[in-house]
């Protein structure tokens, strides 16, 4: 009788490139995330931006459209230290039609931060 020879199976070896291929293509698309989403990142984390909301005119007929509809509704508005001064005596109509009949005010920014008006 012949002895049988038994060859050990060899290991398949990872390759070490296809492991930072992966680890590169995943920090790659969560830069571009975090890149894409930077400024709702740090509204989130309550830092200030230098960016003024765009005055959309779209958006403005529209809410005048909806305040003509429900002329008979209360309407308001809410404040913050966002709106900077408030002249309070010339705050009395939106869009020179509808009164406003309450104010919403914000005086703290979560459990660890006052407003600072």
């Amino acid at each position: 009788m012949q002895k049988r020879v038994v060859k050990k199976r060899q290991k398949k070896v990872a390759l070490p490139y296809k492991r930072y291929f992966f680890y590169g293509c995943l920090f790659f698309i969560l830069s571009i995330s975090v890149y894409h989403y930077r400024e709702a990142f740090l509204y989130y984390f309550s830092f200030k931006t230098h960016h003024k909301f765009k005055d959309d005119k779209v958006a403005q007929a529209r809410i005048y459209q909806i305040l003509d509809k429900y002329e008979a509704k209360v309407a308001g508005i809410d404040v913050s230290h966002y709106q900077g001064k408030i002249n309070w005596s010339a705050v009395d109509l939106i869009e020179n039609k509808f009164p406003i009949r309450f104010v919403f005010v914000r005086a703290s920014i979560g459990n660890d931060e006052v407003d600072a008006r």
